[in-house]
């Protein structure tokens, strides 16, 4: 697979960016981080689909929506206005309008968590939040 300069160079910018569980203080998003990785050498092909898996497993009570980063801006947040929402996007880095998407969505200030995976990004509405908390997460 060819990756643009763009991607790359995204990628770099999210590896000295990424923080590991230790980081994470959101009781929530630590569980859910330390689930992820217990899980994380599943007999899957590829890296995305053991992600996607867990997320899905581990957010079992939630609504869950996935979508490709190419979903409009104003759907992305129909989707996730309702309490116990999940949106699963995947490729947030692949490109500058879908970086740009990604980035808009993480500048909300309502109370949503946003985690960044590279790979995809997932973007939760849960009850317990008090204010708009975004992490960038090794995976």
């Amino acid at each position: 697979m060819q990756y643009s300069l763009f991607t790359i160079k995204q990628h770099i910018v999210y590896l000295l960016k990424a923080k590991n569980a230790f980081s994470v203080h959101s009781p929530f998003v630590y569980s859910l981080y330390s689930y992820i990785l217990k899980n994380r050498k599943r007999k899957c092909k590829n890296k995305l689909t053991s992600l996607h898996s867990s997320l899905c497993e581990y957010l079992d009570d939630y609504n869950i929506t996935t979508i490709n980063s190419s979903t409009e801006y104003q759907e992305i947040l129909d989707k996730i206005s309702q309490n116990r929402n999940a949106v699963i996007i995947s490729n947030i880095h692949t490109n500058k309008e879908f970086n740009a998407l990604w980035q808009r969505l993480t500048n909300i200030q309502t109370h949503y968590i946003t985690i960044d995976f590279f790979c995809l990004g997932i973007l939760i509405n849960c009850e317990n939040v008090i204010y708009n908390q975004n992490y960038i997460l090794k995976y």
